[in-house]
């Protein structure tokens, strides 16, 4: 019998395997990979949490609201696709933490957070690469 994988990240399953492998695979890419997580647009966990060991910048209400102004900027992102393509992600980089977003549809986004000193470029192909071939 197979042994079952070590889960990289605190939160459990929420019995979305797709969601969970996909967090997963993402932890495999980058141990600078801090959080992945998929999070619906009424801030429900489908799947992930933070790595093991690792300290959020943020507590639940300031995750929450951050979670939620990302939902808004993709309507954003939505509204002007037609002229510019559908969008993949987006990223910002601060001092302490990269964070980047992937869409997956209209109702749940893939939240991705990265030391700063790590390859982001490579890293965020390698998680795009995991992103668009989610089944």
């Amino acid at each position: 019998m197979p042994r079952k994988k070590k889960s990289l990240y605190i939160y459990n399953s929420h019995g979305i395997r797709k969601y969970d492998n996909l967090c997963s695979n993402v932890f495999d890419i980058d141990s600078n990979i801090r959080f992945a997580a998929v999070y619906d647009k009424d801030f429900n966990l489908k799947a992930g949490g933070i790595r093991k060991g690792i300290t959020s910048y943020f507590n639940k209400e300031q995750l929450r609201e951050s979670i939620l102004q990302q939902f808004k900027g993709w309507e954003t992102f939505m509204i002007v696709r037609k002229q510019v393509g559908e969008p993949q992600y987006s990223m910002t980089k601060y001092d302490k933490a990269i964070l980047t977003t992937f869409f997956l549809n209209i109702d749940e986004l893939f939240f991705v957070s990265l030391e700063p000193v790590s390859a982001f470029d490579n890293t965020i192909k390698r998680i795009q690469y995991h992103v668009m071939n989610l089944k």
